[in-house]
């Protein structure tokens, strides 16, 4: 048998930048609640993960990503970050990663194969350097869970390729795949 793996997911986080107002209009302290998390959780040494599955930003912007990174510095286990519909591509990308923090697309624990999607990676088009970009004008923010083909196909194969006994798939919305 096997040891357990113990994970905690967060999502939503939703950090803002110095003098941001959130998106919606709503009045939240993105960085009080994710306090109040890291003090629920207490000790956290026990973990081997936490996943972190979308919304990290409010707006996408570099600011808010390094806020983020900042935060999940302060866990002592392993991070690792998948995007939602208000993250960025370019920003996310550049912004989040540190020391323990990853955006790793594929983790194995023991066992376990643990692909993290981007749900709303169906939205993307080809830059000019042929990898995928987030399209102009925030469309990313209204396609909740536009799961691509791609990205669809890549999940499929990665459940076929793997050799895990378990496949657990991170993503922050239920996809919505074309058929």
């Amino acid at each position: 048998m096997t040891s357990p793996s113990r994970i905690a997911q967060l999502s939503d986080t939703h950090f803002l930048g110095a003098d941001s107002e959130p998106e919606g209009g709503g009045a939240y302290d993105t960085s009080a609640a994710f306090d109040a998390v890291v003090e629920h959780l207490g000790d956290h040494s026990h973990l081997d993960l936490i996943a972190v599955t979308g919304d990290v930003a409010d707006h996408g912007q570099v600011e808010e990503y390094r806020i983020a990174a900042s935060a999940f510095s302060r866990l002592q286990v392993p991070v690792n970050v998948c995007p939602g519909n208000h993250d960025f591509d370019a920003a996310f990308s550049s912004s989040i990663g540190r020391p323990g923090i990853s955006t790793t697309k594929v983790i194995e624990i023991g066992n376990w194969a643990f692909l993290f999607v981007d749900s709303v990676a169906g939205v993307m088009e080809p830059g000019s350097n042929g990898l995928p970009v987030d399209p102009p004008g925030g469309v990313r923010l209204h396609n909740n869970g536009c799961l691509g083909e791609r990205e669809a196909a890549w999940v499929r194969s990665m459940c076929e390729a793997t050799t895990a006994e378990h496949v657990f798939v991170w993503l922050h919305h239920p996809p919505d795949i074309p058929l």
